[in-house]
């Protein structure tokens, strides 16, 4: 049973972390979709060492593309989060002794 309720209360807090990142970085992600429309007609020009002149501007295509990322990030931490908990309940499996070698030390 207490094994059932850890599981549990493993799987809501893990999903409440990915959850709470993936509300932040959608967020963000919207805020500078945001500026970057309130600044679309404005352009960026870099002059590199050759003297050629680069010209950026901020897309559509931009914001699809930022969205991705902060998918493939949420998935990431995720996984990150699973594998820390999956070792580390391995590495106290593997270094816990039974009541009785507690008993006859």
């Amino acid at each position: 049973m207490r094994k059932t309720t850890d599981l549990i209360l493993l799987v809501l807090l893990v999903g409440g972390f990915v959850l709470g990142v993936y509300a932040v970085g959608n967020l963000v992600t919207d805020e500078s979709n945001e500026a970057g429309k309130l600044s679309a007609g404005t352009t960026q020009t870099t002059t590199t060492s050759g003297g050629a002149v680069i010209t950026t501007t901020a897309s559509a295509a931009d914001d699809d593309e930022d969205r991705r990322e902060l998918q493939v990030l949420v998935a990431e931490i995720a996984a990150a989060a699973i594998g820390a908990i999956v070792l580390i309940a391995a590495f106290n499996a593997f270094t816990r002794r039974g009541r009785r070698h507690r008993w006859q030390l």
